[in-house]
């Protein structure tokens, strides 16, 4: 019960901290697409490693590092973010928590993935929308793929990675499309370059 608890406190931790980014836009259209952005060319992207978190990944410029303190049944964990953009054009994330302990069975793995997206839906109050999910794996750890619509206007990426006690969130904002943009997935091959590009890094 004490690991629920914790799962659900972090799940309504971060949806808050998504409602923030995407109520923002909600009701506009998306802005004419900035002039030539780094965010357009992924092999221009930056590396980027952190060493405690254990993770490295590529984002357009240098990422924003922030923690949270939430309580999970008597424990005091710690979401730590990686995050780089805005609600205004492309917003990326990686966040990390440790759980209390790492889950004992892949059945338990899969509890905890799959409360990731009932709480995406129950946290926005009904007004996103499914668009694909799909189990996967990221270098040899069970992970979730979901991508989900907001209102029709924006779309989010996610996935979900458990490596032992360390649960990673690495997400991606856009606009669901733009006529400027060079075709109609040109928003997805740049959140897609973003998530792809997150690797675990062993000791």
């Amino acid at each position: 019960m004490k690991k629920t608890i914790g799962s659900l406190n972090c799940f309504v931790l971060i949806s808050l901290l998504l409602i923030e980014l995407v109520v923002v836009c909600d009701g506009q259209g998306p802005p004419p697409p900035p002039p030539p952005a780094k965010d357009y060319f992924p092999a221009l992207w930056k590396d980027f490693t952190s060493a405690e978190g254990a993770f490295k990944v590529r984002y357009p410029g240098d990422p924003k590092e922030t923690s949270k303190s939430y309580d999970s049944g008597g424990n005091t964990l710690v979401l730590h973010s990686f995050s780089y953009g805005s609600e205004r054009f492309i917003f990326y994330s990686v966040d990390y928590r440790d759980l209390p302990n790492a889950p004992a069975s892949p059945a338990e793995v899969k509890r905890i993935l799959t409360s990731v997206r009932e709480n995406r839906l129950m946290g926005l109050e009904g007004k996103m929308k499914v668009l694909s999910e799909n189990e996967t794996t990221r270098d040899g750890h069970p992970a979730l793929y979901l991508e989900m619509e907001y209102l029709q206007t924006k779309r989010l990426r996610e996935l979900d990675v458990i490596n032992g006690r360390r649960h990673y969130t690495i997400l991606v904002i856009t606009f669901s499309n733009h006529v400027a943009m060079e075709s109609e997935n040109a928003y997805g091959k740049i959140a897609t370059s973003f998530l792809e590009s997150f690797h675990i890094v062993e000791p």
